[in-house]
């Protein structure tokens, strides 16, 4: 097998476990979820940005991470450039959220969930970008 062939089938890999990260993450933002629910903050006007609307995209980009198995060589290096700018994103709104409950007197508890989930964000963000980066 190709030098190439292995590189490729690391990277593989490594999307495969940060789709796992992505899902273990999901699993935070459902924990925030349900605090933000007994505490009132959903409501049939709610903010786009919830911590429900973060899983779901949390989610669809870890689904995205397990499309990079099958694409080719042309597609990959698009694929993982299109989840970092999502992971981005992902990343931005997770801090609005969490600024939902940092300011203004509302003190939920959350706040260390959120430090984890942000974390945890940047450093897929880094990852993605070393997969969207052709191998040199």
């Amino acid at each position: 097998m190709s030098s190439s062939h292995d590189q490729r089938a690391a990277a593989h890999q490594d999307a495969g476990r940060i789709a796992d990260d992505l899902n273990r993450m999901s699993g935070l933002l459902e924990e925030v979820a349900t605090v933000w629910r007994r505490a009132g903050l959903y409501g049939p006007q709610s903010s786009p940005i919830t911590p429900g609307h973060l899983q779901e995209a949390a989610r669809s980009l870890a689904n995205l991470l397990r499309t990079l198995a099958y694409a080719d060589s042309e597609q990959y290096p698009a694929l993982a450039f299109s989840a970092a700018e999502q992971t981005e994103a992902l990343e931005r709104d997770a801090a609005l959220c969490a600024a939902v409950t940092a300011t203004g007197g509302r003190r939920l508890g959350d706040g260390d969930i959120w430090t984890a989930i942000q974390d945890a964000l940047r450093q897929i963000r880094k990852q993605l970008w070393d997969l969207s980066s052709p191998a040199s």
